[in-house]
């Protein structure tokens, strides 16, 4: 049946002026690319683990979505900013009742977020000085961007200590000779810094375009 069908379509074809057949032919061609480049989208998208938190969330009676958000330098906003957002945003979930009922589970959420600003920044210890790309973070930001830790842990908000800092392989050892660190001091513009947790640098392509193969 198929079979005969596709006959009938291909006899119709012929019988239309060229100038038909090389439009259908164009138009199936970009159907073509439009599906292979749709594919190829949605692949490289469900590689990056940054972007699909919402679905590490989602389970049998809830479904998340994740939302990302960039700003221009000259559209930039302060931390006050988005805790302001925060408080909104809270306040009109609220207000829709749509947080979740804690009464079983106090340490519940329905929402959570993280923010982050790159530059860079001048990394001291001792006699050594390293110049290297900075990432200002807060928030949940590790939930959200599982760097591999290779020695101590992330730091949230909420940590007791704001200075603390993760740094990567290739600076823990060019300032340290050695990832074991955790627990060391260096200085940031003067202002002493801890070191949390130290990260693997990956050298997949998507890290490389970003910039993070480097000493960050």
């Amino acid at each position: 049946m198929i079979k005969t069908r596709f006959l009938e379509f291909i006899n119709k074809i012929k019988h239309l002026p060229l100038k038909q057949i090389i439009i259908l032919s164009v138009c199936a061609v970009l159907i073509i690319v439009y599906m292979v480049l749709g594919w190829i989208s949605t692949s490289i998208i469900d590689s990056l683990v940054d972007q699909n938190e919402g679905d590490r969330w989602e389970n049998d009676e809830t479904e998340m979505a994740q939302i990302n958000v960039y700003f221009t330098e000259q559209n930039a906003v302060s931390e006050s900013d988005i805790q302001k957002f925060e408080y909104n945003l809270t306040q009109n979930l609220t207000g829709a009742d749509l947080v979740a009922d804690t009464s079983e589970n106090s340490s519940s959420r329905i929402y959570a977020d993280c923010y982050s600003s790159s530059g860079s920044a001048t990394i001291v210890h001792g006699t050594k000085a390293l110049e290297v790309s900075a990432y200002g973070v807060g928030g949940d930001f590790f939930m959200f961007h599982p760097l591999t830790l290779i020695s101590g842990s992330y730091f949230t908000s909420d940590s007791m200590m704001e200075d603390n800092i993760v740094i990567d392989e290739i600076t823990a050892w060019q300032l340290f000779g050695s990832s074991n660190i955790v627990g060391e001091q260096v200085l940031i513009g003067d202002v002493p810094h801890f070191i949390s947790g130290v990260v693997r640098n990956d050298d997949d392509k998507f890290s490389k375009a970003a910039g993070l193969t480097g000493a960050i």
